[in-house]
């Protein structure tokens, strides 16, 4: 009898976590449809390199409707490296980081206090799979920085996981969104110079910060040749 109440709980238990499906995050390019590549196929959420400057979205979706309720974050000091932003639109603020499929009285809500720094998003009732919530985010300073995903059926105070990204020296000096022949122009216009120092390092041109502008920057930049930031 007591087997058969066990069984009977567990397979409640699956039934419950099937229902609540699972909400899960895409990344890509800010003004594009092009998806940012892991670091690693085998190990989720880890993203490759990117350039200070990099502007990306962060999708927020379900296999599942419903109602649920979390946020993407900042913890910590991770603010100092990036920041995260919502769409207006139509005079809402935070208007446009909805997706119809979200439901009717979707929200999503900025949230700042000494430990986190991000938006708090949640559905309706009459939410449906797919997108839910777009956030952009923008790579601010050179080192690592994590986006807490949070979701509060699991836990209210730590993220259920972390989308992590790796920030380096922009190659796209001159901020048009990808590092090209203008790119390539200014920095031969720093060839061979020595003496740069921080905090422009000769316009940026001189990647790894020795003085100099020589080959191993142009290796350096042409690691990120055509390579986009939006």
């Amino acid at each position: 009898m007591k087997a058969m109440g066990l069984l009977e709980s567990v397979i409640i238990i699956i039934v419950a976590s099937a229902a609540c499906g699972e909400v899960s995050t895409r990344v890509y390019l800010r003004d594009s449809n092009i998806p940012l590549k892991l670091a690693d196929p085998c190990i989720p959420h880890i993203y490759q390199d990117i350039m200070v400057g990099t502007r990306l979205s962060i999708i927020v979706s379900s296999d599942t409707g419903g109602y649920w309720s979390g946020g993407l974050f900042l913890v910590d000091m991770n603010h100092n490296y990036g920041d995260l932003s919502c769409r207006d639109c139509n005079g809402i603020e935070c208007g446009c980081s909805l997706f119809p499929a979200a439901g009717e009285g979707a929200g999503v809500l900025s949230w700042e206090n000494d430990y986190l720094n991000g938006y708090i998003m949640n559905t309706t009732n009459d939410a449906i799979a797919g997108d839910w919530f777009i956030i952009d985010y923008l790579a601010t300073n050179i080192g690592d920085c994590n986006v807490g995903v949070f979701d509060d059926n699991v836990s209210l105070e730590l993220p259920v996981y972390e989308i992590s990204f790796h920030q380096i020296r922009t190659r796209d000096f001159n901020g048009d969104g990808v590092v090209n022949f203008a790119d390539l122009a200014l920095f031969a216009s720093y060839w061979q110079q020595t003496g740069c120092n921080g905090p422009g390092w000769c316009e940026g041109t001189d990647l790894d910060i020795n003085g100099k502008v020589d080959a191993n920057d142009l290796m350096l930049f042409c690691d990120y040749w055509l390579e986009r930031t939006k």
